[in-house]
């Protein structure tokens, strides 16, 4: 026996439940180890790497228990040979049918485990767009919930707590409001917690990137026209092409530092971005400056307004960009 489990005791707290759902005695985690209710009352722990995944669950009480290493990705020996040994998971709803608080937990939902704060925020609010999670209301005091393609009726069973139905499995799960108002949905390995405003700030991050796609575009066509003599000169337009050469900075640069951050260096690389999106920041807030006074100019730019007015507009989307985000946070990396 393991020098740790000489003394009964401490076996016994290991696999005596750590977190619960709520205020029952619905196991969730027990010191490490997740809890799946099935015929029998089983602990497990998985992982994997690229293309690789493992899985380890046994009944503390029979003794038996199961490890699977696969270097694939889900399969038939993950995710269904657990059933056979161990019994189909079950919905341990010691919760009856009732009313919840009337916390309102309609909205978007991002994973917790991403950046809350910091030039690196932009990671959850992207996943918000690429992977949603939503949950509406449905009546009568219950919700939906949509997360990549599966749906899930939602039904208070309880203070801050909820049945989940797919159709297929039931499970409850906790959705709690804290005292400031944030509500947070308690899951196995992550929490998701609610921010209406992730999908646009996803798109303001894909709008902050794809400018300079967009920049290279028109600094190409206003190279070829300046060949050709047909490039005519507006007030204004030198610091406009600063901005527009800006943002391709700040495209290319992203590219080039993700590449140079999955080498294994990261805090250097994330640091001079952030100086980059910076100088981005006051240069396109220099043009938007420089952009309003030619529009309200005397001079012969009349015919021009409409370059002002798109210049202003996309020049400060990547201020707010950069400020919303919180991009030019490169301390604390």
């Amino acid at each position: 026996m393991a020098p740790l489990f000489k003394d009964p005791e401490t076996q016994k707290k290991m696999f005596s439940g750590s977190s619960f759902v709520g205020d029952t005695d619905i196991k969730v985690n027990s010191c490490g180890f997740w809890v799946m209710h099935r015929d029998a009352e089983t602990l497990f722990h998985d992982g994997g790497t690229v293309q690789c995944n493992t899985e380890f669950e046994f009944d503390p009480k029979s003794g038996i228990g199961m490890i699977s290493m696969s270097n694939g990705v889900g399969g038939t020996i993950l995710y269904e040979l657990p059933d056979v040994i161990f019994g189909e998971t079950k919905t341990n709803d010691t919760a009856e049918n009732g009313t919840a608080d009337d916390t309102d937990i309609s909205g978007t939902y991002v994973n917790s485990r991403t950046p809350a704060k910091g030039f690196a925020s932009f990671q959850r609010y992207v996943m918000a767009l690429a992977a949603p999670v939503r949950i509406t209301k449905s009546g009568g005091g219950t919700y939906k919930m949509v997360s990549q393609g599966d749906s899930f009726d939602i039904q208070p069973v309880g203070n801050d707590l909820y049945r989940f139905d797919d159709g297929e499995d039931t499970d409850i799960m906790c959705i709690e409001s804290l005292s400031d108002g944030t509500v947070v949905m308690h899951q196995m390995a992550n929490d998701l917690v609610r921010d209406n405003s992730a999908p646009v700030k996803g798109l303001l991050f894909c709008y902050y990137l794809v400018s300079g796609i967009a920049a290279l575009v028109l600094i190409i066509i206003k190279i070829v026209r300046k060949a050709n003599n047909k490039l005519k000169m507006y007030k204004g337009c030198g610091i406009v092409f600063a901005a527009q050469t800006a943002k391709l900075t700040v495209f290319v640069s992203y590219i080039a530092f993700n590449g140079i951050c999955r080498l294994g260096a990261e805090k250097l690389p994330s640091a001079v971005w952030c100086i980059i999106n910076i100088i981005c920041a006051v240069i396109c807030g220099a043009a938007v400056i420089s952009d309003i006074t030619g529009l309200f100019s005397k001079s012969d730019n009349k015919g021009k307004a409409w370059k002002y007015i798109l210049n202003i507009v996309f020049n400060v989307l990547t201020v707010a960009a950069v400020i919303v985000l919180e991009l030019y946070r490169f301390w604390g990396i």
